[in-house]
């Protein structure tokens, strides 16, 4: 494994958890996330959920990878209306400074 690889594997937390499939794995399922979210409208977890690699996955997998989108946008949430305790998100992109 190179230094570069061992780098991202330890900024996700997962040194000795995390191998060089994983990183393929979860770029894979951020992209996913950023091509739902990319319209700026709101989404629900389980959306969010089958973006990230569908619903073998589980639901806090999707929002896990929304997280990393937090370095370049700002995420917004709100409570779903008429479903109580479930939130909803969407992106907002940062200004430039």
């Amino acid at each position: 494994m190179d230094a570069l690889t061992l780098q991202k594997i330890r900024a996700l937390g997962g040194e000795g958890i995390l191998n060089e499939k994983d990183l393929g794995e979860l770029a894979a399922a951020t992209q996913g996330v950023l091509a739902l979210m990319a319209d700026g409208d709101w989404h629900r977890p389980s959306e969010i959920c089958y973006a990230a690699g569908g619903f073998k996955r589980e639901a806090r997998e999707g929002l896990r990878r929304l997280r990393e989108l937090r370095r370049f946008f700002i995420v917004d949430k709100e409570r779903s209306p008429g479903s109580g305790r479930e939130w909803s998100y969407r992106l907002a992109f940062r200004k430039a400074q």
